[in-house]
């Protein structure tokens, strides 16, 4: 495998925009391993960032972030965290619901 060639398709994949390791593997038709081992060197190169949206990693090249891609992460991110609190919420509700169970009985 021509590791400069793998570098530079994956950086070529990013400029169309942000995309998770699976994209990549199933656009540029190569093992899941080697795209992620490839990404590693890239962000430690300081030529890709990487987040964790939910399950999986979103990747895009350094300083090529389009501002809807921002907008695009951001909004994400929002839906996790209003995900997360309404989860929240659900389990404070039935912890509540116990101790309220257990109060009865006790009192």
């Amino acid at each position: 495998m021509d590791v400069s060639w793998l570098d530079r398709e994956i950086l070529r994949a990013l400029d169309g925009g942000p995309m998770s390791a699976s994209e990549l593997v199933e656009r540029l038709g190569v093992e899941q391993g080697e795209v992620q081992e490839r990404l590693e060197y890239l962000i430690q190169a300081g030529r890709v960032s990487g987040r964790k949206f939910g399950e999986q990693v979103v990747y895009w090249p350094n300083g090529k972030l389009h501002p809807m891609d921002v907008k695009m992460a951001m909004d994400l991110v929002d839906v996790q965290l209003i995900d997360e609190i309404m989860n929240l919420r659900k389990e404070i509700r039935r912890i509540w619901e116990k101790l309220e169970e257990i109060s009865s009985k006790i009192g």
